[in-house]
């Protein structure tokens, strides 16, 4: 890369940072230090980043926000912002809300922990169950045949876990009906 390409090159990302700061302008400093709050802890949970900031901007949100709304006041692209909201609306972490003589569809954070909890066990925890039932049973195969005691033994440990697991999601989905 000559000298010339590189100058555009820096140039380019100087101006690319300068919209992300004016994105982020738009943000309070309380703002910010929450939505990656929520970053954090849709990570934890293995989720893009991006649903940690929409969770997070909704949340704090005084009224309900439009697709634009989201994607602009955060900086993110309005397919992240689309791809999020649709996620966070299936495991009911957020809510249609009607905005009398608007069309666009306008968006609020659910605030009960048990909807939150419910819905992603829901989503995320009861379906990867399924799948993880017949991976263990598929390791389990693999290992009679091999005729490995270690192996199988192991793969044993693995299926009373995911038994423990299938038992214990029942009772806390009643938990967090009653709650």
């Amino acid at each position: 890369m000559n000298k010339l390409d590189s100058l555009t090159v820096l140039k380019a990302m100087e101006v690319s940072n300068n919209d992300l700061a004016y994105e982020k302008e738009q943000l309070s400093v309380f703002e910010r230090e929450l939505i990656t709050f929520f970053i954090e802890m849709a990570q934890l949970l293995n989720l893009p980043r991006s649903v940690g900031q929409i969770y997070g901007l909704l949340y704090f949100a005084k009224e309900p926000l439009s697709l634009e709304g989201v994607f602009q006041r955060l900086g993110i692209s309005k397919g992240s912002a689309s791809q999020g909201i649709r996620f966070l609306l299936s495991i009911t972490a957020v809510r249609k809300v009607y905005v009398p003589g608007d069309r666009r569809d306008y968006y609020l954070a659910e605030l009960k922990l048990r909807k939150l909890a419910s819905g992603f066990l829901r989503e995320r925890v009861e379906p990867q169950l399924g799948i993880g039932a017949e991976q263990l049973e598929g390791l389990a195969q693999l290992a009679d045949e091999e005729g490995n005691i270690f192996e199988k033994e192991k793969v044993e440990r693995l299926q009373q876990w995911h038994r423990k697991a299938t038992l214990l999601l029942p009772v806390i989905r009643r938990l967090l009906a009653s709650g």
